[in-house]
């Protein structure tokens, strides 16, 4: 990710942070959880800041599920 784009990186983190998690792996992230978190950090996303946010969290969902089932 290009340095003018890590702070989107860091919204995630905050985000991440929050997720649900019931026993089967984390879930996604939800639209009431991120405008939750831009209430609190009076953060504004653009509409393609919140697309990137969206495709980080299916990277990660991805990535975390794709190594528990190979284990």
């Amino acid at each position: 990710m290009p340095d003018s784009l890590g702070y989107l990186w860091e919204f995630f983190l905050d985000l991440n942070v929050t997720r649900d998690n019931y026993g089967w792996g984390p879930t996604k992230l939800k639209y009431r959880e991120i405008a939750a978190w831009c209430d609190l950090t009076q953060q504004k996303l653009d509409p393609w800041e919140l697309e990137a946010l969206l495709r980080l969290d299916s990277a990660f969902l991805s990535v975390g599920h794709g190594s528990k089932e190979s284990g």
